[in-house]
This record gives structure tokens, sequence and C-alpha cells, in this order.
């Protein structure tokens, strides 16, 4: 917990940060929420629900009557999360999913304004690199002052530029299925045998390239870094895991860049939404 000049600073964060629930004492997490809709019937669940799954084989079997599809916080959780954290703190920050997947941010924004402890704060990074930051914050502010400026300020200079991430697909049966990749050309990707590969950061979430395998992802993000990033080093590695690969994935990285710290979670459920099963997200935080 920062305590700052008799300051008590809490955080709010959701699960597309990777944090879990009770993680940190002084950080509260909320779910987003999974929109499940089966022969026009609309179930909506929170992604912090332990009895939720997505059994991606038994929605791409009835693709023709299964949509799936992710919402933001319930209001409800946001207004509790912070009558919850102002009780206990002097000053509560909020860091909600990235602008460029979620508007989620207005919404806090709407509540922030009855909330005068309450400060939302526009995350520059895509939050998986949250657990990260909250670590960072609380190093960086334990002999400065926090504010909401202070904070703006540190993700401006300290992440907005120094993280990036790449997603290979390995079944692209679920982005045809969403429309994010059409049929034909689907069809033809899947023909070659190719994965399509998306890049994200603090303001982008698009495709960037097709991989043959996870060797060629990787050198396609070596040349990425090498073009775009000549002059800034690798510090962490954070792999998104949902398949079971990890072990191959993680040895390619220890050849690749034997000196990097490499940690490994599971990817949250808003991008498998998007990305499908067996899905590999890598993550880099650089300096």
């Amino acid at each position: 917990m920062i305590s700052c000049k008799s300051k008590k600073v809490g955080f709010i964060v959701d699960t597309s940060s990777c944090i879990k629930p009770n993680q940190y004492d002084d950080v509260c997490v909320v779910p987003l929420c999974i929109n499940v809709t089966k022969n026009n019937i609309n179930n909506v669940y929170r992604d912090t629900d332990k009895n939720f799954n997505l059994d991606f084989n038994e929605i791409i079997k009835q693709k023709d009557s299964i949509k799936i599809t992710t919402a933001q916080t319930p209001v409800s959780d946001m207004i509790e999360a912070c009558k919850k954290m102002s009780k206990k703190y002097d000053e509560v920050y909020v860091f909600p999913i990235n602008r460029c997947i979620s508007s989620c941010i207005n919404t806090w924004k709407i509540i922030e304004n009855n909330f005068p402890k309450v400060n939302v704060i526009e995350y520059k990074d895509f939050c998986t690199g949250l657990n990260w930051d909250i670590q960072n914050i609380k190093h960086y502010f334990k002999t400065k002052k926090i504010d909401k400026n202070s904070l703006s300020d540190f993700f401006e200079k300290e992440t907005k530029n120094n993280r990036l991430g790449f997603v290979i697909v390995n079944d692209i049966s679920w982005l045809m299925k969403g429309g994010r990749l059409g049929s034909f050309k689907g069809s033809i990707t899947k023909l070659l045998g190719l994965k399509p590969v998306i890049f994200f950061n603090h303001d982008s979430f698009t495709y960037h390239t097709i991989a043959r395998n996870y060797k060629n992802f990787f050198d396609k993000i070596s040349k990425y870094l090498e073009k775009n990033c000549p002059k800034k080093k690798i510090n962490k590695i954070l792999i998104l895991n949902y398949s079971n690969s990890l072990n191959v994935i993680e040895e390619i990285i220890k050849k690749r860049w034997p000196k990097v710290i490499i940690e490994a979670i599971a990817l949250p459920t808003v991008l498998t939404v998007h990305t499908g099963p067996n899905t590999i997200g890598i993550y880099f935080d650089l300096e």
C-alpha cells in the first residue's frame, strides 16, 4: 500500500489486467462480462464466476446458434467497488480496460463524478502490464507525491511507448465465425496452414501478419523489434497462454533472448473471446 504523507492510496482494476482478486490488499478487481447468446436467448456471465467456462469446441460445433461477445463491468459492480475502496482509502485510482477494445472508461468517468476520492486514469498500456505497474507505482511514489496528473505522467513516460505484444491465433475458425476474418481469406489461410498474428499496444489491437509456425512467429516479432525499437532493451516478457504449448514457447524465448525475465499467465477472457482457443500471446516490457 502507498502511504505517502499520511495518505492511503488504493486501486481498482478489471480482469483484463490479469490481476487476481485478493492478489493485493489495496487492489480491488472487478469483472468484465461475457454475453452468450444461444437460440436467441442471452445469458450474461461475469468472467470471475467460478462455474463459467468457454467451451470452444462446443461453440464451434453450434456456430450457427451460439454467439459470444464481451461487455463492460456491470455498473452495479463499479459503484460497489468505489464505495468499498472510498471507505478504506484517502484516494482511489481506477485503471479501466484499454479504450481500443472497450468504451468502459466512459462509464467509469460518469461514476467518478459521484465519488470525490475516486480518480479514473486513462492507462497507457493494454492492461496486461498492470500487474507490473502496480509494483512500479508503489516503488516510484513511495517518496513522491501521487495525484491524478503525476500518475498520468508516469504512464505517459514509463509505459506508453515501452509495451507491446503479439498474439498468434491457432484456430482461425473462431476469427471467421466472428467475422474478423473473411470466409474466402480465412479458407485460403487455413488451406495453406498459416496462422494470423495480431499486434497490440496502448492504442491498437489489429491484424499484423501471418506466420507458419511458432519459430516463424518469433522471427517476425524479432524483425519488428529491430525495425521499430532498435535502441530499446527487453526487460521482461509475459507469455499469455491459452494452450498446451507453454514449454515450447518458453524454450524458443530462452534461446532467442537468454537473459530476459520470463513470466507466464492465463490469457484474459476478454482476449480469448476475440481470438479463440489455443491462442498464445507474447507481451514485452522495454526500456
